[in-house]
């Protein structure tokens, strides 16, 4: 009884909800009308302001106090109807509205429905607004006052600077005061200059802060004064506002075009006694205001002792990349400070000016690392054609020296540079050859294909593992010939990177044929152990000839090459190799060769996402030929086909005692998916009810039983 009791309740609140106008009393179409989902009615001004009457008496008035669904939405439907009212072009509604509004604000209209109603006139009121906002300054209501207040300090109607003003020369209460300074600075009303004044000369710190930001905002002669004469004395909490609104007079006066005037104030704050923080604006305002006469102390900023202070100034200089910018960092390179060079250095190379290549060139031989470091990445921007040499010697310097070349001749612009670093490479050293390499394969650089095949031989180890690990990225089809003749001449410990190389080369090229060849034709001449080398190649190359040619080799007398090609077909990401497979977990006797075509079998069919009915037809054929370790791997596989097919196989294995736990485990998951989709309900709780039936683990029970219950 008290649930439906419950349940009653919760119904009707709902329809309160959904049908708030026929709750509100007031005519849906009148809503409608008002805030603009249908046309509006000819009505006079009168008219009008009776109808926004009735429509605030209906939604605001009528649920005075209450907090409740039909409450919450009277106020949503307000505001969508003073949202109309005051939509541009509007200006018979937003007036209508505004004296509807004023007219409620009588003393016998609920105390929260004419704040409401204040809200509003913020919003939507002009001038004619203006005497009732008026009025309410005087209430004896704080929440009133405070709410005139900020309506009065948005309206845009002077009228509203003087209800302001007037209210402020009458006020004796200093919060209220400070609330008064407040609005006015906001406005920024001039006129009121006195009474800021007056403010920022107050014992009390909050009018005394409330003084200082309005100061700020209006500006002019009186108050940078003023402001002058409050930074000498003014202490404590009050300070850094007075010290933001000398600023921000400083500020207006640049936009004034007043910019002497506006350096004159930034100097006076660029002294040792100030923070560091002050300094630092007060030096970004004087760039601002004259950076000609700025850029002596910006100059001398750079070789601060003060960390902070030269960062500063370093980022100052870096914010106009122009040509008399440019030569400013130009001149400080060669007498900065390390710290200030390596700073410095980095916004040359963002800028990438070659014009500064003849100042950046000396500091690649400066003692300090750092310095030598930037300097080489900026020559990456600024450098050209000439520096390979330059930067090639690097390989010898400390490793971020070393790293900062090789990225320059990554980034080094110009024609000519690819072929540049090849011809380096013919005469280097062996870390020299290991820096150019990697340069290439990031300048993705085709044209050195040649010279990089070659370097597969080279007698240096690194040098030869710098050219797989390029030709991985940018290598072709005679890349792919060269590789594989590493491959058979190196020892297995070092094939791995080759073989990750052919088949990363392999499947960027398109003809199967051609990707096959260098492999084929490495077959055909290898014997004994090297063939075995080749034939694991054979098995990551895409191609009908690979698998023929594993084919072939499985069967092969030589027990060697027969594992290896065995090895191969399992490691095969070629979809073509699972007949193979298939057939030697079938008829294979050695149980080796068996589990390994088994294992590599299932890998294959994980690989058919997309096509359900042939991914388990797979999984269905492994396991007449599967062991009990490898079937429960099958069994576990088939989770990952989404079928109802894949769930009514998997619950038939249940019984299997051999793959029980793990057929129940994948009948629950593939169960749940299907019940995301709410397809074939029926059918899905039919066969988890019979994986159930056949009592599996209570592991696979409750995870069985939870997949159930989503589908009740």
């Amino acid at each position: 009884m008290i649930r439906r009791f419950l349940l009653v309740t919760v119904c009707l609140a709902w329809l309160a909800f959904l049908s708030p106008a026929k709750a509100q009393n007031l005519d849906p179409a009148l809503l409608r009308e008002l805030n603009g989902k249908t046309p509006a009615r000819q009505a006079t001004p009168e008219q009008l302001q009776g109808l926004y009457d009735q429509a605030i008496k209906a939604l605001l008035i009528s649920h005075d106090g209450k907090h409740d669904f039909a409450s919450a939405q009277a106020l949503i439907d307000l505001d969508s109807i003073y949202l109309h009212a005051s939509r541009p072009g509007a200006e018979p509604e937003r007036l209508a509205m505004s004296k509807a509004a004023m007219a409620l604000l009588a003393p016998a209209t609920p105390k929260e429905s004419r704040v409401r109603l204040l809200q509003i006139l913020g919003l939507i009121g002009r001038a004619e607004s203006v005497p009732a906002l008026r009025q309410c300054l005087a209430d004896a209501d704080a929440d009133m006052r405070e709410t005139a207040r900020r309506a009065l300090q948005n309206n845009p109607a002077t009228e509203a600077t003087t209800a302001l003003r007037e209210s402020l020369a009458q006020a004796k209460d200093a919060a209220w005061k400070t609330g008064l300074i407040n609005a006015l600075g906001y406005r920024r009303d001039a006129g009121s200059s006195q009474a800021f004044l007056d403010a920022l000369a107050s014992d009390d710190p909050t009018l005394a802060a409330a003084g200082a930001k309005a100061l700020g905002s209006i500006g002019g002669d009186a108050a940078i004064t003023a402001l002058t004469n409050a930074l000498k004395t003014s202490a404590g909490t009050l300070r850094p506002l007075v010290l933001d609104a000398y600023m921000r007079c400083a500020e207006r006066l640049i936009a004034d075009k007043k910019n002497d005037q506006a350096y004159a104030l930034y100097q006076t704050l660029n002294v040792p006694a100030e923070s560091l923080m002050v300094r630092i604006g007060a030096l970004r305002g004087m760039m601002a205001a004259s950076p000609a006469k700025a850029m002596p102390l910006l100059i001398a900023a750079l070789k601060a002792p003060e960390p902070a202070l030269r960062s500063a100034a370093t980022g100052l200089v870096a914010e106009d990349a122009g040509p008399e910018r440019m030569q400013l960092i130009l001149a400080q390179l060669s007498t900065a400070i390390p710290d200030v060079q390596v700073l410095l250095l980095n916004v040359v190379s963002s800028a990438g000016d070659a014009s500064a290549r003849a100042a950046v060139l000396p500091l690649t031989s400066n003692t300090n690392d750092r310095v030598r470091a930037a300097a080489f990445g900026a020559m990456g921007k600024v450098g050209n054609v000439g520096d390979v040499q330059l930067l090639a010697k690097a390989a010898s310097d400390q490793a971020a020296v070393v790293a900062a070349a090789g990225q320059a001749l990554v980034r080094l612009p110009g024609t000519g540079v690819n072929e540049a670093i090849v011809s380096a490479l013919a005469q280097a050293d062996a870390r020299t050859k290991v820096l150019l390499i990697g340069a290439l394969a990031s300048r993705r650089a085709a044209s050195a294909l040649p010279a990089l095949n070659a370097a597969l031989m080279d007698a240096d180890a690194p040098v030869s593992q710098a050219a797989v690990e390029a030709l991985r990225a940018i290598g072709d089809e005679k890349s792919l010939a060269a590789l594989v003749a590493l491959y058979v001449k190196v020892d297995a410990a070092q094939r791995l990177p080759i073989e990750q190389a052919i088949m990363r080369i392999a499947d960027r090229i398109s003809d199967a044929d051609a990707r096959f060849a260098p492999v084929g034709a490495a077959l055909a001449s290898a014997k004994g152990p090297s063939r075995a080398a080749v034939l694991k190649l054979a098995g990551v190359i895409r191609s009908d000839k690979a698998i023929a040619a594993l084919r072939e080799a499985r069967n092969s007398t030589d027990a060697d090459v027969q594992d290896a090609a065995i090895r191969a077909l399992a490691d095969s990401p070629d979809l073509k190799a699972a007949p193979e497979l298939l057939d030697i977990a079938r008829n294979s006797r050695n149980d080796r060769h068996r589990i390994l075509a088994v294992r590599g079998y299932i890998r294959l069919a994980g690989t058919m996402t997309g096509q359900p009915a042939e991914q388990l037809g797979m999984y269905k054929q492994i396991l007449v030929a599967a062991g009990t370790a490898e079937k429960k791997v099958a069994i576990s596989a088939v989770r990952d086909v989404e079928s109802l097919d894949a769930l009514t196989f998997v619950a038939s294995c249940v019984t299997d005692p051999d793959v029980q736990e793990e057929a129940g485990m994948a009948a629950a998951s593939i169960g749940e998916r299907l019940a995301r989709r709410r397809a074939n309900a029926n059918a899905v709780r039919a066969s988890l009810q019979k994986v159930l039936d056949s009592a599996p683990s209570d592991r696979v029970k409750a995870e069985v039983q939870r997949v159930l219950g989503t589908l009740r």
